[in-house]
């Protein structure tokens, strides 16, 4: 049921999603929003690398071959979203901090499935869910501040259309309210046959639950046509108790760590010059491809010291994700995707495997967002 689910929401994604460009500053500044939330994927058949010798030798079915895919299907829905309209009366009557302002559900499903001849057994998959609110403000053209320039309307905001050889930039505050856990029942640690702990996490019904709070704080400067650059600072909070439906496992103390410290770098450039230096006009790779884009998400865990429990010497408190996306214009919610990871493993329970791994996979994005200006 859950797979099904996931299809029919990758189906709808290439049934929604279009690859006009923007002429406003609303629609680029909206558009560009969706970029501040992790990339979505499936990746192709890999093998990920051990970076220390492992507690206990893994098993076919927890990944000893590898794996046949993975997929990682972040969404954003907006529940609440408040913009000047140009009717005074009714702008007026909203506190000014909540003008600009979002209020969103996220949803995120993670899994991977192992390289098992037979079977292709699923491991357990991440389900992250929460709230979120956003505040965008300092929007600016060349360095000036505009003011009424993201509106429902376009004729409202007919005089802050976007103009291509213009820079233009603005800046966001987040905070979120999330869940993340895999679903397994009680038990964390894979065991003998006597039931004693074997100082290993169970990789394939062990039990991952944590919640955590976290404030961002982004700043994004963009040129139509040209490029899209995104900065993103965050802090984040892990909390909860054992006893909670929701909880914060206590077999989680002293080895997964709860605070955190994250940075994001995003990069989207044009590849217009290059297509017209490389090929005619008419050509077919001409405008295939039209852009591309690297992002690295990083973490840092602040309280390693503490994770006494961890089984290793270095407790890996760093880890880094590092992407190339390539969307193809015929397909606006596909892309070519390249991802390199070093760190603790990022699923769920698996944090107690740190790995190094090069992936080649696709993306798929609802709602990508694009360097293209106007209907051009």
């Amino acid at each position: 049921m859950r797979i099904q689910l996931t299809l029919t929401l990758i189906v709808f994604m290439f049934l929604m999603n279009t690859m006009n460009g923007q002429q406003y500053m609303y629609e680029a500044v909206n558009s560009i929003l969706h970029t501040e939330k992790s990339p979505s994927y499936v990746i192709f058949k890999h093998q990920p690398k051990a970076l220390e010798d492992r507690v206990i030798p893994l098993k076919p079915e927890e990944g000893k071959n590898g794996y046949r895919t993975e997929a990682h299907l972040p969404f954003r829905f907006i529940l609440r979203s408040k913009r000047k309209t140009g009717n005074l009366k009714q702008d007026n009557t909203f506190i000014p901090f909540w003008t600009y302002g979002r209020i969103f559900l996220d949803y995120g499903f993670h899994t991977r499935v192992a390289s098992e001849v037979e079977s292709g057994p699923i491991l357990p998959p991440t389900n992250r869910w929460g709230i979120g609110l956003e505040k965008t403000f300092d929007l600016r053209s060349n360095g000036k501040v505009l003011d009424n320039a993201w509106s429902f309307t376009k004729e409202y905001s007919s005089t802050h259309t976007l103009d291509p050889e213009t820079f233009h930039s603005f800046k966001t505050l987040s905070f979120f309210l999330h869940h993340y856990s895999n679903g397994q029942p009680a038990g964390v640690f894979k065991t003998d046959a006597f039931g004693n702990n074997l100082n290993r996490n169970n990789y394939l019904s062990g039990d991952f639950s944590t919640n955590f709070w976290r404030f961002t704080f982004s700043y994004h400067r963009f040129r139509p046509q040209k490029y899209h650059l995104g900065l993103i600072a965050g802090w984040q909070q892990e909390f909860g108790k054992d006893e909670w439906s929701w909880s914060f496992r206590q077999e989680q103390e002293g080895r997964y760590g709860k605070q955190r410290i994250l940075l994001s770098g995003f990069y989207q450039f044009s590849l217009n010059k290059i297509n017209q230096i490389l090929f005619k006009k008419g050509e077919f790779p001409l405008g295939l491809i039209e852009e591309m884009s690297v992002r690295i998400d990083t973490e840092f865990i602040t309280d390693f010291k503490k994770l006494d429990l961890f089984p290793y010497e270095n407790k890996y408190p760093f880890s880094i994700h590092a992407y190339l996306d390539i969307p193809i214009r015929p397909l606006p919610a596909l892309g070519i995707l390249l991802h390199w990871y070093r760190g603790r493993d990022y699923l769920n329970i698996r944090y107690d495997d740190p790995i190094s791994v090069f992936q080649f996979g696709i993306s798929l994005e609802l709602f990508r967002h694009t360097l293209r200006f106007g209907d051009d």
